[in-house]
């Protein structure tokens, strides 16, 4: 084996991507800005909002948007500003997932929201300013919606916050992304002011790799003792998920930082020390952080995501089968989990992935098998929703071969 690293560059963020669509609909954009965004990207969920900006701009009124959440959470607020009857089809698994926050945005930006079945119909009369509040406490993405809508417009506008804000860090990432286009929005003490759109410009070069897809893959690689560099690593990133870093030394990851790159040295688990974890806005690094630590000696508690549950699946409960599979004695809090003293683990036997259809869940389970757990996979192919390259990742770096 090769004493070099294997050296990856993650592909184009799939938040901060998913939030550029939007950007691009929101403020009529060419069509070679949404371009170059889904040619950094590595995500289905980009691709499909690709899709859906295109069938916008030849002025349809039937879009397909399966199962992205942000997708329908920024595109709603958008179409709230014209004017006319929209119908959203919506995918199995997010036809379940809670709207209220999207139907009590739309009554205050003078349009209807109907959901009947699969099927979302807007009807829009087309909003041009003003004051609205938003409910942020099931999730940001709605917030993150009204923003980008109501930053386009020319009228001075007012976004208040009518409950808690959970995932804080995916806001700070909308502001950045927004100031950086040169938009005045100034925090408030509940919520945010806007002083109207004048002037819009954008530098698509130096965008960050997705945070969220390099802990999955960072976290293979240690599990299976191996080293990996990750090249164009931002030191300062907009993306709360960057924490990972620390949490990842916490359980005993070697990492050497340098400049633009992050190289995770061969690294063993940290077994005795009692540790814990608030995931208030860090809620996708759950499964796979659970995974982990699921081989600790030690008890982990993870708290603070009651939000969780709102997810493309109920990750609580999803992870929850995975350790009942795996032979770990946890327990199960409304916010999270606690791993209890480490029990006797089914290594040696074979295990069933249940991946809901989510690609985090996924992630969790590739974890096991990067520890050697032999895993029979339900639906694989999951993970390209936001990192089609996972798979091809792991089996260069000699971590886990999919096929074998």
């Amino acid at each position: 084996m090769s004493s070099e690293p294997l050296a990856i560059k993650i592909a184009l963020s799939k938040s901060i991507a998913n939030r550029m669509m939007a950007i691009a609909m929101a403020f009529d954009l060419d069509l070679s800005f949404a371009e170059e965004i889904k040619k950094q990207s590595d995500s289905q969920d980009v691709n499909d909002f690709f899709e859906l900006l295109k069938a916008y701009k030849k002025k349809k009124r039937e879009f397909y948007v399966g199962e992205g959440g942000a997708v329908l959470r920024f595109f709603v607020p958008i179409l709230c500003l014209q004017k006319g009857e929209y119908f959203l089809e919506l995918g199995a698994g997010l036809s379940k997932r809670p709207q209220d926050m999207l139907s009590h945005l739309c009554r205050q930006m003078n349009a209807v929201f109907d959901k009947k079945g699969n099927v979302v119909k807007i009807s829009a009369g087309g909003f041009e300013g003003g004051d609205v509040s938003v409910d942020a406490s099931k999730s940001s993405q709605a917030l993150t919606g009204a923003m980008i809508a109501l930053a386009s417009l020319e009228r001075p506008c007012k976004i208040s916050l009518v409950s808690k804000l959970v995932s804080e860090p995916y806001i700070d990432m909308t502001l950045g992304l927004l100031r950086n286009a040169g938009l005045k929005i100034e925090p408030l003490s509940d919520g945010f002011h806007f002083e109207g759109r004048t002037s819009f410009h954008y530098d698509l070069q130096n965008l960050e790799p997705d945070m969220s897809s390099a802990f999955s893959l960072v976290a293979c690689f240690f599990a299976a003792n191996r080293s990996l560099k990750l090249e164009a690593f931002p030191i300062n990133s907009l993306q709360g998920d960057s924490v990972f870093v620390s949490y990842l030394e916490e359980l005993g990851a070697k990492f050497e930082i340098g400049t633009d790159s992050l190289l995770l040295k061969n690294s063993v688990l940290n077994q005795e020390a009692r540790l814990s974890f608030n995931l208030k806005d860090t809620p996708d690094l759950f499964p796979v952080l659970v995974s982990l630590c699921a081989f600790r000696k030690g008890e982990t508690s993870f708290y603070g995501a009651e939000h969780l549950v709102y997810k493309e699946s109920n990750r609580i409960e999803a992870v929850s089968l995975l350790l009942e599979r795996l032979g770990r004695s946890f327990t199960v809090k409304k916010d999270g989990l606690i791993l209890t003293g480490l029990s006797h683990l089914n290594l040696n036997s074979e295990l069933f992935a249940n991946s809901y259809s989510d690609h985090r869940i996924a992630f969790s389970y590739a974890v096991l098998a990067s520890f050697g757990v032999k895993v029979h996979w339900d639906e694989p192919e999951v993970v390209n929703k936001s990192y089609s390259q996972f798979w091809q990742h792991l089996s260069a770096g000699g971590v886990y071969d999919l096929h074998s």
